[in-house]
């Protein structure tokens, strides 16, 4: 999984919500992610708090899957997985949408 392009075609294209109803804190152990319109609240923890942080830094998905590889000393391709079963839970809770989707 370190070809750029099987990355680009195994992850999805997500961005933050950047709507005036998403908030998020980061405590010492956790995430606190809302999102008032919706009221959904959201605790990340471990690996789901630290792909938030990255994700709102604005790096990239595939930095993500190799920093998520070195901190877990696990394959790209595990990494990878990982990410994408966040990302869709996170879909599918309201807190990101679609990178195809305009505001």
């Amino acid at each position: 999984m370190n070809d750029e392009s099987q990355l680009r075609q195994t992850t999805p294209s997500v961005r933050l919500h950047t709507t005036r109803n998403l908030y998020w804190v980061r405590d010492a152990n956790f995430t606190l992610v809302i999102e008032e319109e919706k009221d959904v609240t959201k605790r990340l923890e471990g690996d789901a708090a630290a792909l938030w942080g990255w994700l709102s830094m604005g790096l990239s998905l595939s930095q993500c899957v190799r920093l998520l590889s070195a901190m877990n000393n696990m394959p790209s391709a595990e990494a990878a997985s990982e990410i994408n079963q966040h990302l869709r839970a996170w879909q599918e809770a309201g807190l990101l949408e679609d990178g195809s989707q305009t505001q």
